[in-house]
């Protein structure tokens, strides 16, 4: 299968105006007005029309990968059959680095600038474990392996990374005071109802790393933008209209 990912990143057009070296320049929008909606829409429309040889190619190579041919240039008696060999080594390649990264108790470490700085050195170790229980919070291997098919199949694989919160539901045991019995007055375990304890559970924010594989056909970088280190970028999402409601 072609090999783009050279062609791809980053993609080049020539801007209006390059923003990327006087960011005084940007226009003050108001977050508030339509602006900054028509100015992202309009970017992505020009990034789309430029990334359209690109689109070809990567149509073609989903063909491929799903074994779809074009028999046309055959005659009747001529062999039609497609073999899914690109499908079974995409499948196959994906396979082994994500059992790579299962099976191994340490799949990656931190390593300090200078190795006989011993605090440095303490400080990776556990660095290292943190990071190990922060990713796997964040399924980590499911959405490195989503976008590493596609990067197989196309030759560009897309991963967004995000701090944000998540709900989460801690369980604890609390001592609260009996309520009289057969009494329907006065404050709850006065006078001689005693103590009891019970289970209450309390829903609260937590911190966590998040881990999407993003669709290339839907993910724009801004004209002079370099592997991470993005001028901007522009992704189409689709959401339900309850979830625009809350974001309103």
């Amino acid at each position: 299968m072609p090999d783009v990912a050279d062609t791809n990143i980053p993609i080049e057009v020539t801007p209006q105006t390059d923003y990327s070296q006087s960011p005084q320049a940007k226009p003050a929008f108001d977050l508030n007005t339509p602006a900054v909606a028509s100015y992202v829409v309009s970017w992505r429309n020009q990034l789309m029309n430029a990334r359209q040889p690109q689109y070809s190619l990567w149509n073609e190579c989903w063909q491929l990968y799903r074994g779809v041919e074009d028999w046309s240039d055959k005659d009747e008696w001529q062999s039609k059959i497609s073999l899914p060999k690109p499908w079974a080594v995409v499948k196959q390649a994906t396979s082994t680095i994500k059992r790579l990264l299962t099976s191994n108790a340490k799949p990656w470490s931190l390593e300090p600038y200078n190795p006989d700085d011993l605090v440095a050195q303490t400080r990776c170790e556990k660095m290292t474990r943190l990071s190990k229980v922060f990713l796997d919070k964040a399924d980590f291997i499911p959405a490195f392996a989503e976008g590493l098919e596609c990067g197989f199949i196309i030759g560009i694989g897309i991963w967004k990374l995000w701090w944000g919160l998540s709900p989460r539901m801690s369980t604890k045991v609390e001592t609260v005071p009996m309520p009289m019995q057969g009494a329907s007055e006065g404050p709850p375990g006065y006078p001689g109802g005693g103590m009891q304890r019970q289970v209450v559970q309390e829903e609260s924010l937590e911190g966590r790393l998040f881990i999407k594989a993003v669709d290339p056909y839907k993910f724009f970088w801004l004209p002079g933008s370099k592997l991470n280190q993005w001028v901007g970028t522009i992704e189409d999402i689709e959401m339900s209209k309850l979830k625009l409601m809350e974001l309103a």
